[in-house]
C-alpha cells in the first residue's frame, strides 16, 4: 500500500519517529549525565571540594583548551622526557656497550647540565636535578654525577596538581578521537583514528603478575612508536606550517581500587 494515500499510515509512521527521536534523545542525556558524574568523581579523588566542583562546572562552560593550564603543569614532566630520551639515544651520552653513561652534573662536554639547557631551557640546573630524581628513574651519585638506571618512564601521579593535569590530556586525547571517528562516520569516504578496547575478566590475583608481563611489551611498543615519530618531528620543526600533535597513549584498566587490591593480596 501507497503511504502517501493514506494519511492515518503517514501519521503512525510519523508517531513513531518521534517516538524514537525522543528515546534517543533520552539515551543521549542519561550518558551525557553520566559523563558529568564521572567527571566529579574524578575531581572529588583528587581532592576537589564539592562546592569548588559545583561553582567550576557552572563557570567552565563556553571555555576552551586554546591555552590549557594542563599543558603548562606538564610542560617541565615533559620536557624531562625528551631529556631522557637523548640521554638514551645521543652517541655522546652512552657508553662503549650503547647504554646510558653516569653523566657528571656540571661542567664541559657532555653533561646533565648540558642535556638540560637543551631540553629544559630556563630551569636552573639543580631543580632539574631535583625533578628528574622525584619523577624518573634517575640517581645522584658522589662526586657530583647523576645515573639513569631505568626507563624513559616520567611519573606524573606524585602529586594532585600533575596527576590531574595528566588526567584532563587523557580525557581530552580521547575524547577528540572519539568524536573525530563519530563524525567521520557521518560522512562517505572519511577515515578514522586508531581506536580499540581489549577487555577480559580474570581472577584480582592475577592481576598485578599480568601487569608485570605486559609492562615490558607496552614499553618498546611505546619506544618503537617514539623512534618513528623523532624523524617526523624532525622534519615538521623544518617547517612552519601544516604542523599536527600526533600522540599515542596506553593505560591498563581494572575496576578494582587500592582497598580491594590489598584485601585480595
Amino acid at each position: 500500500m501507497d503511504n502517501r494515500a493514506n494519511p492515518r499510515s503517514r501519521a503512525t509512521v510519523a508517531r513513531k519517529n518521534v517516538k524514537a527521536t525522543r528515546s534517543q534523545r533520552t539515551i543521549l542525556r542519561e550518558l551525557a549525565k553520566e559523563l558529568c558524574g564521572v567527571i566529579v568523581n574524578v575531581l572529588r579523588e583528587f581532592g576537589v571540594p564539592g562546592a569548588d566542583i559545583d561553582h567550576l562546572i557552572l563557570h567552565s562552560i563556553g571555555t576552551s583548551r586554546a591555552t590549557p593550564i594542563s599543558d603548562n603543569v606538564l610542560r617541565r614532566f615533559t620536557e624531562l622526557g625528551d631529556l631522557i630520551a637523548a640521554w638514551q639515544r645521543d652517541a655522546k651520552y652512552l657508553d662503549i656497550e650503547g647504554k646510558p653513561r653516569i653523566l657528571s652534573i656540571e661542567g664541559r662536554g657532555a653533561t646533565f647540565a648540558a642535556l638540560a639547557r637543551r631540553y629544559m631551557p630556563g630551569m636552573a640546573v639543580i631543580d632539574a636535578v631535583q625533578l628528574a630524581c622525584s619523577a624518573a628513574e634517575i640517581g645522584t651519585l658522589r662526586g657530583r654525577k647523576i645515573a639513569l638506571y631505568g626507563s624513559t618512564l616520567v611519573n606524573t601521579a606524585k602529586n594532585p596538581q600533575s596527576a590531574l593535569a595528566q588526567c584532563i590530556c587523557h580525557i581530552a586525547w580521547l575524547s577528540q578521537t572519539s568524536v573525530h571517528n563519530y563524525k567521520a562516520n557521518q560522512i562517505e569516504g572519511a577515515r578514522g583514528r586508531i581506536e580499540r578496547l581489549i577487555g577480559r575478566t580474570i581472577l584480582a590475583n592475577d592481576f598485578e603478575a599480568f601487569q608485570r608481563q605486559i609492562r615490558p611489551q607496552i614499553h618498546d611498543l611505546c619506544e618503537r612508536v617514539d623512534g618513528m615519530l623523532l624523524p617526523l618531528e624532525q622534519r615538521a620543526m623544518r617547517q612552519s606550517k601544516n604542523q599536527r600533535a600526533v600522540r599515542m597513549g596506553i593505560y591498563l584498566y581494572t575496576d578494582g581500587g587500592l582497598a580491594e587490591n590489598r584485601r585480595t593480596s
